[in-house]
């Protein structure tokens, strides 16, 4: 299969300062999984392109769950750009792959950024599914700064069904009573609890 004129179109679309039209043009790229156009999405992301183009080249490789992307999805994870850095780690959660694990750690462990986009990292590490974060996730569960972010590590400790989160996520739920983490924490507990 090679680029048609239409995906050709739709790429030069994410560039767009019009919102809408980037979000159709990556709902049109989404829609199907053409290996070159994900290759040309790739490389184009290593080149000097808009923010807004990279934002939606992430978004359509994530949502095209484009493992060959990887790699370039977490060099995004070090753009200049907030938006992009948000895109990116929306994608590498769609994408789920392991490999992502240290780098998305690394940059939650670097220096604080914009609680949004620690949010955002947060939730990619449990759609990635691998256990060796619970440990992390206890520890932003318990003292991450900002409570959005801690909402994502109950979430993110929920869907990973660990046990080994029972015991931090109880005692949270008894600090927190009647906040959105408390009701957090009690559905992660029980999110574990139905394995």
């Amino acid at each position: 299969m090679t680029i048609t004129v239409d995906t050709k179109k739709q790429i030069v679309k994410l560039e767009s300062e019009n919102g809408e039209e980037r979000a159709a043009a990556i709902k049109s790229l989404s829609e199907k999984h053409n290996t070159e156009t994900v290759q040309l999405l790739i490389s184009l992301l290593k080149e000097d392109t808009s923010a807004q183009f990279r934002e939606g080249a992430c978004g359509v490789l994530g949502k095209l769950e484009a493992k060959e992307a990887v790699d370039v999805l977490i060099e995004c994870l070090n753009d200049a750009d907030d938006g992009v850095i948000y895109h990116a780690a929306l994608a590498l959660g769609d994408i789920s792959d392991t490999k992502a694990i240290n780098p998305i750690l690394k940059k939650l462990k670097g220096k604080k950024s914009n609680p949004i986009f620690r949010s955002e990292l947060v939730t990619a590490l449990g759609n990635i599914g691998d256990d060796r974060v619970v440990g992390s996730l206890i520890h932003i569960l318990r003292n991450d700064e900002d409570k959005f972010v801690r909402h994502q590590a109950a979430r993110a400790l929920g869907n990973l069904k660990n046990k080994k989160a029972l015991g931090p996520l109880t005692e949270i739920s008894r600090k927190e009573m009647n906040t959105e983490l408390y009701y957090l924490a009690i559905q992660a507990i029980d999110m574990i609890y139905m394995g």
